[in-house]
């Protein structure tokens, strides 16, 4: 370094202060803008509530990136980028992302399959999605925990409203968005320890057959036990159908979610061709997705 070049260092560090503070309040401040998990219809509604702001406002904060979780429509590949059309059954979204089609990950994006999206949404000419990085989805499960992570972050930011509630693992500079790993506050709970001072080798232990039958009740309410409902003199058709359809997803506890098949015994007055059109009817309106197959379904 010449003299003139320490000469100007040493002037810039007694007018401004150590480059390593301004470093460090620059990551701070960095760290402290959220990456926010949300839906196309969160994304929609907001949009429509900007009337002209510059920045992009989300349950009250400026998310430096937002993330999506959704199914691949149709998608066009060029040299230079990558435009697809995505629906993550609350909406419809356009999405376009400057990348070499060559890279490994792009590869295993096709229509039909779940991609993870990160980006800022962009609302000129027309809502759309400027994607900086994405990854196909590896298992069923991310579907669901995202939509979890997106109702979970709106409902704590709406009742408290500050950027600085956003959860920790949804900041930039924290936990990696795109590893499989679950952590931060979207984890499951802790597992419960046993204390020390009990005695497993006690002789009120579990026996074999306990086991047997408590392994029973956890398979029975796993599943919802179909109700006995009074014989009917008539089909359930319409919205009554509908409604009933709805209420036997969300009586499912299982992350697999039921089969037409389960859903139309269940109901009981009720055809199978009815049954098929109310569940594309609660898709449309995002009330439900399809999990393993397409002949699988769960409420959100």
């Amino acid at each position: 370094m010449s003299f003139a070049d320490s000469q100007f260092a040493g002037m810039y560090s007694q007018a401004t202060g150590s480059p390593s503070q301004e470093s460090k309040r620059v990551r701070q401040e960095e760290a402290a803008q959220p990456c926010l998990p949300v839906t196309i219809r969160m994304l929609e509604e907001a949009a429509s509530e900007q009337s002209g702001k510059s920045d992009f406002v989300i349950h009250g904060i400026e998310p430096a990136m937002v993330i999506i979780v959704a199914a691949v429509e149709t998608f066009v590949k060029q040299p230079t980028s990558l435009e697809l059309a995505v629906n993550d059954g609350t909406g419809r979204l356009q999405v376009k992302m400057y990348t070499d089609c060559n890279e490994e990950e792009v590869q295993k994006i096709e229509a039909g399959k779940y991609v993870l999206i990160a980006g800022s949404p962009r609302t000129l000419p027309v809502l759309h999605f400027s994607a900086q990085t994405m990854r196909a989805v590896t298992s069923a499960d991310e579907v669901s925990y995202h939509m979890i992570e997106a109702c979970h972050a709106c409902m704590k930011l709406k009742s408290g409203g500050a950027a600085e509630r956003a959860p920790a693992a949804m900041k930039v500079g924290g936990n990696n968005l795109f590893s499989t790993a679950q952590t931060g506050p979207f984890s499951s709970p802790p597992k419960t320890q046993v204390p020390e001072d009990i005695d497993m080798t006690d002789s009120t232990a579990a026996t074999p057959s306990d086991s047997k039958n408590v392994a029973a009740a956890i398979e029975a309410a796993a599943i919802p036990t179909p109700a006995r409902a009074a014989p009917a003199t008539t089909q359930l058709t319409g919205a009554a159908l509908q409604a009933r359809v709805l209420e036997v997803l969300k009586a499912c506890t299982t992350e697999e979610g039921l089969s037409i098949d389960v859903v139309v015994k269940t109901i009981g007055n009720a055809k199978l061709q009815d049954v098929t059109e109310a569940i594309k009817n609660l898709q449309d309106e995002g009330e439900c997705y399809d999990t393993i197959d397409e002949n699988t379904f769960k409420a959100f």
